[in-house]
């Protein structure tokens, strides 16, 4: 999506490219055309051989296999579904917080003394279901936390940001922000190890009598003087302004950016290597990733401390304790921050007495202007998280997707021609999408993919189709799309909830 303005003009729209629907064979890459051709030489077969019940299966397979499904190859649906039920039957969709096995004593062992032996202090095992089980949390020299994960080993360092620059500029200086802000993540993306930058906005809910309990339980267990015995007036306006039952509303911004071990072992070494040189090459890292998002008006007023990291993992799995969690009435640490007990059905997913729906955004193919997305933030007042995750692909890599494009066009063109086929009006639109990426390419700008997701909470079922239904609706205002993970639920929790930066973990 390009918004680049010469001129000090009002802040331009641009449309984000649709969904590529071409392929190998009409809409079909190769996997699917492949796939049905196979079924195809056993429907014939079937019919030589007089098995009638044979046809018929590879009739109802083939258009199992060929007709999209949800954006989505229709065999990578029944795939999903099949892996779901198979969980389910080895009891995978659920779990109960569990003392530690003796292999993870035994790996937590290990790894306290490989810390030991670096002259680091040994991490903190964040205790979660499958392979996030596996997440170390390293605290740096400097205070701040580093996730390791040794699965993907990539390492994480999680910022809380502040961002007023857009919103508060003048409409003529409204575009240099956006520009100045394009360019951070380019600069981000683009970073010698980065694999993913991943933004999100969480927003958090709490009533009118929360906030005034937690006042008045602060008054009372300051030891210096406050409230009343500091100002009678001020004390008794602030218990008037909250005696309402309107809910107060907080956002919180966290940004991460995720570095692969592999791409910087020359780097590491530099630093000493191990895990001391990479926590190392991590801190030198995030001075320069705090000047890039100062640059586009971010300010990053924290880094996030192992105590802080544990703070908003507990929120994103419960977010109605975020009030108990802030004032201290709920201690929680790395070990504790994950839920006692989840259940993960085909689209939600329950955290012990919290319910939660991710689903996936199909941004606006329409002209659109920058700050559309607070739609989803301004959906309804009920905890959400809205994440977006980027990862730089490069000017080498656009270049030749831009082509491939090119060829897939230029191939569906002459099969709808052989066909007797129109090009229909998506299709046209399509196409000049591919055309205008081919110039972008050959201009020389990269791709960079992204990945847009919401998580909405609720305090019961109902609740939460409830809540589901005024997220569509604000993303419907915004031009977009949402769409349920379906059968992913868990996964897509860990990638849209928690800022590990997962999101495009597959995309690397």
């Amino acid at each position: 999506m390009s918004t680049t303005s010469s001129t000090k003009d009002a802040v331009v729209g641009a449309p984000f490219p649709r969904k590529a629907k071409k392929g190998a064979v009409l809409w079909m890459p190769w996997s699917q055309t492949v796939l049905v051709a196979v079924f195809a030489m056993l429907g014939v077969l079937a019919v030589v051989r007089g098995h009638l019940g044979l046809w018929v299966l590879s009739w109802i397979v083939m258009i199992a296999v060929a007709v999209p499904i949800d954006n989505m190859p229709g065999y990578a649906k029944v795939w999903i579904f099949l892996i779901g039920l198979w969980r389910s039957a080895r009891g995978q969709s659920e779990g109960v917080a569990r003392p530690a096995t003796a292999e993870e004593i035994a790996a937590d062992r290990e790894a306290e003394e490989a810390a030991v032996a670096a002259g680091v202090e040994p991490p903190a095992r964040l205790r979660l279901s499958g392979e996030a089980g596996e997440i170390r949390l390293f605290t740096m020299a400097s205070g701040q936390c580093m996730v390791w994960d040794p699965v993907h080993r990539n390492a994480t360092v999680i910022a809380r940001v502040h961002g007023t620059g857009f919103t508060m500029a003048e409409p003529e200086d409204q575009a240099d922000v956006l520009d100045s802000w394009a360019a951070a993540i380019n600069a981000l993306a683009d970073h010698t190890g980065v694999v993913a930058v991943q933004a999100s906005d969480v927003m958090t809910v709490l009533s009118a009598a929360q906030v005034r309990e937690a006042y008045i339980r602060q008054v009372e267990e300051s030891e210096i003087a406050s409230g009343a015995a500091l100002s009678p007036m001020l004390h008794e306006d602030i218990l008037q302004t909250l005696s309402g039952d309107r809910a107060q509303t907080h956002n919180e911004g966290l940004v991460s950016i995720t570095v692969h071990q592999g791409l910087v072992k020359e780097d590491v070494k530099e630093h000493g290597g191990g895990v001391a040189g990479l926590m190392e090459l991590m801190e030198a890292e995030m001075t320069e990733f705090e000047r890039l998002l100062s640059e586009a008006s971010v300010t990053v007023t924290s880094w996030l401390t192992t105590d802080a990291l544990a703070l908003v993992i507990r929120t994103a799995f419960s977010p109605f304790e975020a009030n108990d969690l802030a004032t201290g009435m709920v201690k929680v640490s790395a070990a504790t921050a994950g839920p006692m007990a989840a259940k993960a059905s085909w689209d939600k997913i329950r955290c012990e007495g919290t319910w939660h729906r991710v689903m996936r955004v199909d941004l606006p193919t329409r002209t659109v202007k920058a700050g559309f997305m607070r739609r989803l933030n301004e959906a309804g007042d009920f905890p959400h998280v809205v994440t977006q995750t980027f990862h730089s692909e490069g000017i080498a890599a656009g270049l030749a997707r831009a082509e491939a494009e090119n060829r897939d066009d230029l191939s569906a063109d002459q099969m709808r021609a052989w066909a007797g086929r129109v090009k229909g009006l998506e299709e046209q639109a399509m196409s000049n999408e591919i055309v205008d990426h081919g110039d972008h390419a050959l201009a020389g700008y990269g791709d960079v993919k992204f990945l847009t997701m919401v998580v909405v909470s609720a305090e019961s079922e109902d609740e939460l189709e409830l809540n589901t239904k005024q997220m569509i609706s604000g993303a419907r205002r915004a031009g977009c799309e949402v769409r349920t993970f379906y059968g992913q639920q868990w996964p897509a929790f860990l990638a849209a909830a928690l800022p590990f930066g997962r999101g495009l973990q597959d995309r690397r």
